[in-house]
């Protein structure tokens, strides 16, 4: 269950059946219930601004110009490659996923790529995103372990509780370095004895969103997304930042 999973004496939490950005959502209930498949942990978030900021973009989101079928394959595919190359075919116990954007609104979410999705936490600060995320993913058949809205700096997850860490596209949106620095200090914290992190971040040497015939030349020449890779150890991350 997910509560088992929160670090004693953290933040508060609540745990909802329905979110209450969507439509028919029920109140919210104290933290003492049962954590089901189908339920959100929210957990009070000190960056008010910062989740604030993401909530008000899920509500204006237009996905009409974001897909991108080319490249969400091509995505799917690295993604499954670069699990397959830290957990081989063993499916983690618990694999956190930080940031659900793509699982909420685009074609580039790779986690039906995964056959042990069922093992997977996701999270992201934003409510609204993580209630649609859940919603997007139910639709297609994916279902994960839990959504927990919550801050990456902040997590309140129990120490070296995930086999698994995914995170794309997460950090590259705080706002400084010091930020940067706390949540891979976070995420280190929570990976278990000889877990792996994947973690991959939109950098300048990156075309994130090109039309989609550059996609295919940019593909047939045999270029990718992730264009540098590092092998880092988890009590390396937060000092290896820069």
């Amino acid at each position: 269950m997910l509560l088992e999973l929160l670090r004693p004496g953290g933040v508060p939490v609540v745990v909802a059946r329905r979110n209450r950005y969507l439509k028919g959502a029920a109140p919210q209930r104290p933290h003492s219930t049962i954590a089901s498949l189908h339920s959100i942990i929210n957990v009070m978030s000190s960056d008010k601004q910062l989740a604030s900021h993401w909530n008000q973009v899920a509500s204006n989101w237009q996905t009409s110009g974001y897909s991108n079928p080319i490249l969400a394959t091509h995505k799917q595919s690295v993604y499954a490659q670069l699990t397959f190359e830290c957990c081989g075919v063993a499916a983690p116990a618990l694999a956190l996923k930080t940031d659900l954007f793509a699982e909420a609104f685009g074609e580039e979410e790779f986690l039906s790529a995964l056959t042990w999705s069922g093992s997977i936490v996701g999270i992201d600060i934003s409510n609204a995103i993580v209630a649609t995320a859940r919603e997007t993913c139910r639709k297609r058949a994916v279902y994960l372990k839990g959504y927990v809205t919550c801050d990456v700096r902040r997590l309140p997850f129990r120490n070296g509780c995930c086999d698994l860490v995914l995170s794309d596209s997460t950090l590259d949106h705080l706002p400084t370095r010091d930020d940067i620095r706390v949540a891979t200090s976070e995420l280190a914290r929570v990976l278990a004895p000889g877990g792996r992190l994947i973690l991959t971040l939109d950098n300048p040497g990156q075309i994130t969103y090109p039309p989609q015939w550059l996609v295919r030349l940019w593909m047939r020449l045999g270029f990718a997304p992730l264009l540098h890779r590092r092998h880092l150890i988890a009590t390396a991350i937060a000092g290896d930042v820069s």
